[in-house]
């Protein structure tokens, strides 16, 4: 979130220059929502917040292209008919859905993950039985006492072979469910390299909003995108 915040702002700042620089309240307050809702743990929803940005955005502009007319936040109706007029084409509709599939399951894996790591401590910290213990011992080194192995110090012994799956399966199954589940948690950070991830969705997006269909002619040359 940090970084699509930092280097998307260095981005509209080279494109846009003073325009975005006299205007980055509108998306200072964007991200601020998103990282608000990055951090709820209950489930709200992103649509809100995507209207309030294109509203400010399209209102923006619509002062930027008429600085004569004064556009009061309570009688600005054709601001709020910015979605009918498709000022932004489809993208509106398209941050909705993606940042909701993005940014959710960012923000669920981001609690798993909190939750998964005090699973994790407690699971370090906490000790074998006596009994597997010396278990554990003789199984290591069982193989050592068998007449038909040669004792080698140039290559290690493996533990023998039926000890060994009684050993487990008597001490350390809970482990071994646990490292399935966790191999399965850690392939879903592969997810996030696709184009659900929320860097590139939201540079490939904001970069869209450049040429909106309404205002594309209305822009004066020196505001040229």
């Amino acid at each position: 979130m940090v970084t699509s915040r930092t280097q998307l702002h260095a981005m509209f700042t080279r494109t846009y220059g003073p325009l975005y620089q006299s205007n980055v309240q509108i998306f200072v307050k964007f991200f601020d929502d998103l990282q608000e809702f990055y951090a709820e743990q209950k489930y709200i929803s992103l649509k809100p917040i995507l209207d309030r940005f294109f509203f400010d955005l399209f209102r923006t502009l619509l002062l930027i292209l008429n600085p004569s007319d004064e556009i009061k936040e309570d009688n600005s109706n054709c601001s709020e008919n910015s979605f009918a007029l498709q000022a932004f084409g489809d993208i509106p509709l398209k941050m909705i859905r993606q940042l909701e599939r993005s940014l959710g399951a960012a923000r669920s894996l981001t609690h798993a993950l909190k939750s998964s790591s005090d699973i994790l401590q407690d699971i370090i910290q906490k000790e074998l039985a006596t009994d597997c213990q010396i278990t554990a011992t003789q199984m290591k080194y069982c193989a050592h006492c068998s007449p038909s192995i040669r004792v080698t110090f140039s290559k290690p012994l493996k533990p023998c072979q039926m000890y060994c799956f009684d050993t487990i399966n008597k001490c350390f199954a809970d482990y071994i469910v646990i490292e399935n589940t966790w191999q399965q948690f850690i392939g879903t950070f592969y997810y996030f390299l696709g184009p659900t991830f929320l860097h590139n969705f939201l540079a490939h997006l904001f970069s869209a909003t450049r040429f909106p269909p309404f205002f594309k002619y209305l822009i004066p040359p020196f505001y040229s995108f």
